[in-house]
């Protein structure tokens, strides 16, 4: 009886290098190995049943089908299936295969082929696209911004004389530049049509417009003369007032207004009308009047209702209470106007203020809300809106 060896084998991980090198390993001959040229190198593939040969297998009949599978180096089985005759015009077709095969791996390589986007919108301008540069953005923005700048600061200065003890106003005009608006216009409608266009599409997938077929940017003298006279007719207030009033008269998005009292109580009790501000709002429809912190005085009180009391000329029933620090009601804000404007459809009005809003339809809420006031026209607190609007609805 032979006696086992005392030396033991040794064990080989198969994901360390030795033993990745012992998976790859090749044995002499041509052996059936199902790697698909993951562990030996790549002969070519069978050209009738596509089987990826691999350097285990090597070149010759297909281990799969039978068909004779030859290496990258000579066409695959002409000389043991042909006994070394060729066929005429195969060395063309192979070098052509081979050539297309080189333009694809190419072109794979490269970059990859970009789809062609063919949108009408691009044939309008407009500032709000979003087919714009950010250069072109930051240029409608940077005027816009100059624009409001423009409409909140006062149109009246006021020059006071000590020595003369004299007091002098000046207005002053404060209007959007229509030769800037024009030229703004005319140069991001130009680079827009100046685009290069998008990368050609691939045969047969269509084809971008000739550049006789482009359309070109052409300014009308007519236009401009009609956009020259409607600024200098209408004011800049209106002309960057949003348009769509019905749809804003009937929405109600929780904006709100802090006054101080007695003139917010007099508001939504529908005894004053129209609110002066220095500031100016594109905002139009129902906007909810707040009672600030600052509790009137009863001489405060009765100067203010002894004013409303001429203006109108005759007895008016004012409010009882007038609370402080709580939501009081709404009305609807038909428009704001600049104090010329305001003075030529009003000639009687009561407010001296730069800007000044026209209001209606005054509704009071039966239980005042606390609330803390903010500056300007700000968003109410989405709870206290929604509990304000039941109960303008129940009454």
């Amino acid at each position: 009886m032979q006696k086992s060896s005392g030396r033991r084998k040794k064990q080989v991980n198969v994901f360390s290098p030795e033993g990745a090198d012992i998976a790859s390993m090749k044995l002499p001959g041509r052996h059936r190995c199902d790697c698909q040229a993951a562990k030996h190198p790549l002969v070519t593939n069978c050209l009738s049943c596509g089987r990826i040969v691999c350097e285990q297998e090597g070149a010759g009949p297909c281990l799969f089908c039978g068909a004779m599978v030859g290496s990258e180096s000579g066409p695959p089985g002409r000389a043991a299936a042909g006994g070394g005759r060729t066929q005429p015009g195969s060395d063309a077709a192979l070098r052509r295969a081979t050539e297309h095969k080189d333009k694809l791996l190419e072109r794979d390589k490269d970059g990859t082929q970009r789809a062609s986007i063919i949108d009408d919108e691009r044939d309008y301008f407009q500032t709000g696209s979003s087919w714009l540069s950010g250069r072109q953005r930051q240029a409608v923005e940077r005027y816009r911004q100059q624009l409001r700048h423009q409409a909140d600061q006062r149109r009246r200065t006021l020059t006071l004389d000590f020595a003369g003890r004299q007091m002098t106003a000046q207005e002053v005009e404060v209007a959007a530049d229509p030769a800037h608006i024009t030229e703004l216009i005319r140069e991001l409608a130009t680079d827009e049509l100046r685009r290069p266009a998008a990368d050609p599409p691939a045969d047969g997938a269509g084809r971008a417009a000739e550049p006789a077929f482009r359309p070109e940017y052409q300014v009308d003298p007519r236009r401009e003369a009609d956009v020259d006279r409607l600024f200098r007719q209408r004011p800049d207030s209106q002309l960057r007032r949003v348009q769509d009033a019905d749809l804003q008269l009937l929405s109600d998005d929780g904006m709100c207004l802090s006054m101080h009292q007695p003139w917010a109580s007099l508001l939504v009790a529908g005894i004053k009308i129209h609110e002066g501000r220095t500031w100016y709002t594109p905002y139009r429809g129902r906007l909810w009047i707040a009672a600030a912190a600052k509790v009137p005085t009863p001489q405060e009180i009765k100067q203010v209702e002894d004013t409303y009391r001429v203006m109108a000329g005759r007895e008016l029933s004012f409010p009882e209470f007038y609370p402080s620090g709580c939501l009081l009601g709404r009305v609807n804000v038909l428009n704001c106007l600049p104090q010329e404007v305001y003075r030529e459809q009003f000639p009687e009005g009561e407010s001296d203020s730069p800007y000044v809003l026209i209001c209606s339809e005054p509704e009071q809420l039966v239980v005042k809300f606390p609330m803390k006031g903010q500056h300007k026209i700000y968003k109410m607190d989405a709870n206290i809106h929604k509990a304000a609007k039941k109960m303008l609805t129940a009454a």
